[in-house]
């Protein structure tokens, strides 16, 4: 955990910038980036998902009935500790999302001719001192709606799996 602690120091958008110039930058590089700057926040909310639910009155439950611990925890456990996995990784993959397009908009992303957002609104910026204001409005425009989209996926996750909300509809 101190390794993540470590990682998690640092804002995301400048370690995914030195990262991503050590590596690379080709669309694989910038993928094990995600993967790296992603991994604590799974890591952590996991482990705290875990390390609450294992306390809980179900689990002793189980346990004094004679379930064993691997069935404790895929039967309890890991459905329980999934449910706030499946919300965050809705929520990531929008964060992903503008974190690539962000690298490729300041040129620490991938490269042309590679297609990315990013790098569309960087070279419509470019244009819109001609009044070509298109070039950059459309990628950004499905960049804003492609992170709201997987932000109200998320939102809807939690109300589909979160237990106090199910019992109150």
């Amino acid at each position: 955990m101190r390794f993540f602690d470590f990682i998690q120091s640092f804002p995301v958008f400048v370690l995914g910038m030195v990262l991503v110039s050590v590596m690379g930058q080709e669309i694989w590089n910038v993928a094990i980036v995600l993967a790296v700057l992603f991994t604590p926040v799974f890591a952590r909310l996991i482990r705290a998902e875990v390390l609450s639910l294992r306390d809980r009155p179900f689990i002793a439950a189980a346990r004094c009935s004679g379930a064993t611990d691997s069935a404790i925890m895929f039967q309890h456990i890991l459905p329980n500790a999934l449910t706030p996995a499946i919300v965050q990784i809705s929520i990531s993959i929008g964060m992903a999302i503008l974190l690539t397009a962000g690298l490729s908009f300041v040129g620490a992303g991938v490269r042309m001719p590679t297609p990315e957002w990013g790098l569309m609104v960087s070279n419509g910026a470019q244009q819109m001192i001609l009044g070509i204001w298109w070039v950059a409005l459309f990628p950004g425009l499905a960049i804003v709606f492609s992170v709201l989209t997987f932000a109200l996926l998320g939102d809807a996750a939690k109300q589909l799996f979160d237990p106090q909300t199910r019992s109150s509809s």
